[in-house]
């Protein structure tokens, strides 16, 4: 079985909410955590659920507070990834990129960017990897990798 991305969304346009939690919950390597709609939810949500993904506007409720959340989170231990969605992204991409934020999206946009983009989050948290099994069989997976490789090298060497 294939990890799941754990992932929050935050943004206080509920239709767009509604939008993309639906896309993700169709996909079984997606599971919306939390939603949040305003920057205080957001923390509470992050520091809670630990999410691998955060999905979040720049502009909330007429503010620009997208990226002082991300800021906020620059410094700390537990760092998700952010994924900015919001009709201001290109305004900011200086500051995106001294947050070191790879993924945006500009409203408005469509399911299949949106998923474009989830695939990709999706493969840098979980990429894919190489097993050799027996002399040409090579099988691919992501899940317990480690384990996975451990348990081939004891078979080989017969311990």
């Amino acid at each position: 079985m294939d990890e799941v991305l754990r992932i929050i969304i935050a943004d206080d346009n509920y239709a767009l909410v509604d939008f993309m939690k639906r896309i993700l919950e169709e996909d079984k390597r997606f599971e919306v955590v939390g939603i949040a709609t305003n920057d205080e939810e957001e923390i509470k949500l992050i520091e809670r659920e630990k999410p691998n993904v955060v999905i979040t506007d720049l502009k909330r409720k007429n503010e620009y507070t997208g990226l002082n959340v991300i800021e906020e989170f620059k410094n700390k231990e537990y760092k998700p990834l952010f994924f900015i969605v919001s009709a201001m992204a290109t305004g900011y991409i200086e500051e995106m990129r001294r947050l070191n934020i790879d993924y945006y999206l500009n409203k408005p946009f469509n399911d299949k960017t949106f998923i474009e983009n989830m695939d990709r989050i999706y493969e840098e948290i979980y990429p894919k990897r190489i097993m050799i099994i027996g002399d040409n069989k090579i099988k691919y997976h992501r899940d317990n990798f480690f384990e996975r490789f451990c348990s081939v090298v004891k078979r080989r060497v017969g311990i």
